[in-house]
């Protein structure tokens, strides 16, 4: 069975975990932001053209690359975080269950010895 140590460093690494999570989402959300804008500006600004979309698309990309490799890392970067979060919740949930199956095994054992004593 855990020890109530045991537990609550897994409490403090959910919270951790959770703190890191929560910074990578933001991080991601202002990649895709910019990402967005950059793409936005360069629309306007007529820069890009081409006989069909779909060779404006590619030069789009092309000229926006650098901030898409950015957006790719930081939702790699969340997707770990969000792992990490699971991960402790895992951890948490398993000492729940090893908690609730040593009650349980205790009090099994405590109408045993009481059958015994009334039989």
């Amino acid at each position: 069975m855990p020890t109530n140590e045991e537990i609550q460093e897994a409490y403090g690494e959910l919270i951790a975990a959770f703190d890191v999570a929560i910074s990578r989402a933001i991080d991601e959300m202002e990649a895709r932001e910019a990402l967005t804008n950059a793409e936005a500006s360069i629309l306007a600004s007529e820069a890009i053209t081409g006989q069909n979309a779909e060779i404006r698309n590619a030069k789009l990309k092309f000229i926006t690359a650098e901030l898409r490799e950015m957006l790719h890392k930081e939702t790699i970067d969340k997707k770990n975080a969000d792992a990490a979060v699971a991960m402790c919740q895992l951890e948490i949930e398993s000492y729940k269950w090893q908690i609730r199956n040593t009650s349980n095994l205790l009090k099994e054992r405590e109408m045993g010895k009481e059958a015994k004593k009334n039989g």
